[in-house]
């Protein structure tokens, strides 16, 4: 349905955005020598790589915009030359990602969760993006990759 590109195309935006500024770090009153790290997190390592990570990649290589700032893409990083910018794609089975300047996390198919609980769900939903807001370092965002709605109650369901 087009939400992993348009979760894609949110980081893209993103850091364009931040290359539009002379100086993001000094703009968001950070200290020099951090990176602005902008984070999709999947549920597990093949879904990070295979359909967040490489196809972002692609459609960097693929901007005229992005070519000619320049960019290194790395096994699971990304690393703008000419802006204090990283993207990442982890995975919830990973390490911790405390110590990162986040500016933005997706949160990448939420609901791929096995739990049969739908009320414990969500509030292992709201524990996740409760804890991942304290991790970031900045006002930022957190994008939830898959809210559907229950066509009886018309109330979000996670």
């Amino acid at each position: 349905s087009g939400k992993d590109h348009c979760s894609r195309i949110s980081i893209a935006y993103t850091s364009y955005l931040l290359h539009c500024l002379r100086d993001p770090l000094n703009y968001y009153g950070k200290a020099h020598g951090v990176y602005i790290d902008l984070l999709n997190l999947a549920v597990n390592a093949q879904q990070a790589q295979r359909v967040f990570f490489e196809p972002l990649k692609n459609l960097l290589l693929n901007s005229p915009y992005f070519n000619e700032v320049g960019f290194e893409p790395r096994v699971q990083e990304i690393f703008f030359f000419s802006r204090p910018v990283r993207c990442f794609s982890g995975h919830s089975e990973s390490e911790g990602w405390e110590g990162y300047e986040v500016m933005a996390v997706v949160l990448d198919e939420i609901a791929a969760h096995d739990v049969e609980d739908t009320e414990f769900q969500v509030e292992e939903v709201n524990d996740l993006t409760e804890q991942i807001g304290r991790m970031l370092s900045f006002n930022g965002t957190v994008w939830l990759d898959e809210v559907e709605y229950d066509e009886e109650t018309n109330e979000e369901e996670i």
